[in-house]
């Protein structure tokens, strides 16, 4: 008899986990007439194949994968400042992140006197040069940078946490960037 638990069929390979831990590998198309039998009785309990289960602590990785990849594709495409006085959007990949770091840096340097090239230059996504700008507007960019990276940062925070809480696989795949995250008071049996 087969334990069903421990066997799996991948490309017509049988696959049994024994009690040891020991694996036994059996092609069908060179199974015996008795490893024949294990492959029937195998293919009768799952005609479909067996559905491969994953643990709730897996779900909740994927989970959290997924929110951590949508909080870096929202900080690197949804910048916007208004810097400039009309709310615009900025490229914000890791160089440019690194750039306007550096702009606030020298916009500092130069409202300290400590350097003579005042030369402050950048540009909005889709403009095609960068141009002067005061330092005030650098400024105001870089805090806005801050800003708009420490939402996300905080929000992919907040749900990471949230679902390490949930107890059933359902509700954590229910879980989006947009999901309402319930108060501490909430009951297990409400999320």
């Amino acid at each position: 008899m087969l334990n069903l638990d421990k066997t799996d069929l991948i490309d017509n390979i049988l696959i049994i986990t024994n009690d040891d831990g020991s694996i036994n590998c059996i092609p069908k198309d060179s199974a015996t007439d008795n490893e024949l039998s294990l492959f029937e009785e195998f293919e009768e309990a799952y005609p479909n194949g067996k559905i491969a289960e994953i643990s709730l602590d897996e779900v909740k990785q994927n989970k959290i994968n997924e929110m951590s990849a949508i909080c870096e594709n929202k900080i690197i495409n949804e910048f916007y400042s208004s810097c400039l006085g009309e709310s615009k959007r900025f490229d914000c990949t890791l160089i440019d992140q690194t750039n306007i770091i550096g702009l606030v840096a020298k916009a500092q340097m130069i409202i300290a006197n400590a350097i003579t090239d005042n030369t402050l230059e950048w540009k909005a996504t889709g403009e095609p040069v960068c141009y002067p700008w005061t330092h005030q507007q650098v400024l105001t960019l870089g805090t806005d940078l801050f800003a708009h990276k420490t939402e996300k940062i905080k929000r992919y925070e907040l749900l990471r946490e949230y679902i390490k809480t949930l107890d059933t696989c359902d509700s954590v795949n229910k879980i989006t960037w947009e999901t309402e995250i319930p108060s501490p008071e909430t009951t297990t049996s409400e999320k």
